[in-house]
């Protein structure tokens, strides 16, 4: 469970800073001091932390059912932000209401990311027990401010194909929901299995998804026949 855990801490982080590479430096800037005072100020909380109340929040399932629960919402609206930035791309205009929604998407950083930082803070809290905790705290905000940008940089130049890192950021979403939700199961699961096969059941979900291909196969038959439509006047 803990490298489970750990896999998708960094699967956050890694997708944190891919999407901020489509981002301008004011954008960064503001958001990396935003985290960084989040840790600065978060060390009265993080002191009073203990390995086993740690231990008993990864092993109780209404805690991680609503931690998958706030992953599948961060990878939802980043794999949305990705859509968005597809259509600002291919499309010369746009409402103003998507326009604002695009920068919305691209400024929110997500609720997992302040769940990364305060695991690590706590983590250093317990690897330097005589130290100053505000002073770990402050440097370690002092940390996130700087290295967030520089690490942002780094992909940047990594990566600096724009569709690629774009892709990438969709399918590091989508592997953060599903490993989100494995991780919720921790040895249970919320339904008793069946031995029988609900046949009715089975035949409607395959009736609506049939229903389902067939309405976007005629919507888009009609969006090209429109667009035909206007190229030829």
């Amino acid at each position: 469970m803990e490298i489970a855990v750990y896999v998708l801490m960094t699967m956050v982080c890694f997708g944190f800073l891919l999407k901020y590479t489509f981002s301008g430096w004011k954008t960064i800037c503001v958001v990396a001091m935003l985290c960084a005072l989040f840790v600065a100020l978060m060390w009265p909380v993080a002191i009073v932390q203990s390995r086993n109340q740690i231990a008993d929040w990864l092993s109780s399932p209404d805690i991680m059912r609503n931690t998958s629960a706030l992953v599948c919402i961060d990878a939802a609206l980043t794999m949305w932000f990705c859509i968005m930035e597809v259509n600002v791309e291919v499309r010369a205009h746009m409402p103003r209401w998507r326009i604002l929604l695009y920068d919305a998407l691209r400024c929110f950083p997500g609720f997992m990311i302040f769940a990364v930082l305060f695991s690590l803070l706590v983590g250093l809290v317990f690897n330097m027990p005589g130290g100053n905790f505000r002073t770990i705290s402050y440097l370690a905000g002092l940390g996130v401010a700087i290295l967030m940008p520089a690490l942002v940089s780094g992909v940047k130049l990594m990566l600096p194909e724009r569709d690629i890192r774009l892709e990438m950021l969709f399918l590091v979403s989508a592997l953060s929901a599903m490993l989100g939700i494995v991780i919720t199961v921790n040895g249970s699961t919320a339904a008793a299995g069946v031995d029988k096969i609900d046949w009715p059941a089975t035949a409607a979900m395959l009736a609506l998804a049939v229903a389902g291909g067939a309405v976007g196969v005629l919507l888009r038959n009609l969006k090209l026949r429109k667009i035909n439509r206007n190229n030829n006047y």
